[in-house]
């Protein structure tokens, strides 16, 4: 399947013909997005196995930049609601599981820029 976003194509050695990788055009700094076209969410649900913390799927997805982002792959992502965007004085990414049911929130800072909203 074409990637939705320009693109550039990369297979990795452990990749069986013709799977492969497709690398959005961006530049260094924006988010390195990547299309894995040959998974589909169907095929994920088929294989689910339950994860030991009981998140079943991620509901949503915050980033925070000091730039915008400019780039055709950035304006497709955050237009087709993949992903929410706002600008920031630092790198955060916010992942929501479960639309966040626990009320709970895990915060890997100063470590990594990663908050969970479980």
């Amino acid at each position: 399947m074409d990637p939705p976003f320009p693109a550039w194509e990369y297979q990795p050695a452990y990749f069986p013909e013709p799977l492969a990788l497709h690398i959005a055009e961006t530049t260094l700094d924006e988010p390195m997005w990547v299309y894995i076209g040959f998974t589909r969410r169907l095929d994920w649900e088929q294989r689910f196995l339950e994860h030991p913390s009981g998140v079943r799927e991620i509901t949503a997805l915050a980033l925070s930049s000091p730039l915008p982002l400019r780039s055709r792959a950035s304006e497709i992502v955050i237009g087709n609601g993949i992903l929410s965007h706002r600008e920031g004085s630092e790198h955060l990414l916010e992942i929501e599981f479960d639309h966040a049911e626990r009320h709970q929130l895990v915060d890997f800072r100063p470590h990594l820029p990663i908050v969970f909203q479980l």
